[in-house]
């Protein structure tokens, strides 16, 4: 009988020690949100993977190895004819050579949205809209050589270079 009477002291006592630190407001708020980590795609080699910082304004090369950055990529300030603050996200080429970022997303459904897209080609250190169409631009994909790029502007299908 003791053992019941202490058992059940420990659950009473537990249970209002919890409730004084848990609310709905906690709850609601997002205090208890999951915290993800930023996207990354992996290099074609497998030693590096690229990353955008925080303020999704570089993209940057790191080591599988060490964690450590390698080198910048993409970076809005020192790129030639840059005109956008920042981006939300990017796609790398397979040759790894060029790359587009997208800002101004659009919600479609799920998982689809259209976006203003920009050609990056690493080498020449240039970026370019990829449409001069007023109209936003969905699903690009490179080729597998990476030197050709197709994606969707007002359900049609277009291929840039």
């Amino acid at each position: 009988m003791k053992k019941v009477c202490f058992l059940l002291a420990a659950i009473l006592i537990s249970a209002s020690i919890f409730a004084q630190t848990l609310n709905l407001r906690d709850i609601t708020d997002g205090k208890y949100r999951a915290k993800g980590i930023p996207s990354a795609a992996s290099s074609v080699d497998g030693e590096f993977y690229f990353q955008a910082d925080q303020q999704r304004t570089k993209i940057i090369k790191y080591s599988y190895k060490t964690g450590q950055a390698v080198e910048t990529v993409f970076d809005i300030q020192t790129a030639r004819d840059c005109t956008i603050p920042s981006f939300q996200g990017f796609i790398m080429s397979p040759d790894e050579n060029r790359l587009i970022v997208y800002t101004n997303s659009e919600q479609i459904f799920r998982h689809s949205f259209k976006a203003d897209y920009y050609y990056f080609d690493i080498r020449r250190n240039l970026i370019r809209k990829l449409s001069d169409n007023k109209s936003k631009q969905m699903a690009p994909v490179f080729s597998r050589d990476g030197r050709m790029l197709a994606y969707v502007c007002d359900n049609n299908i277009w291929l840039s270079k």
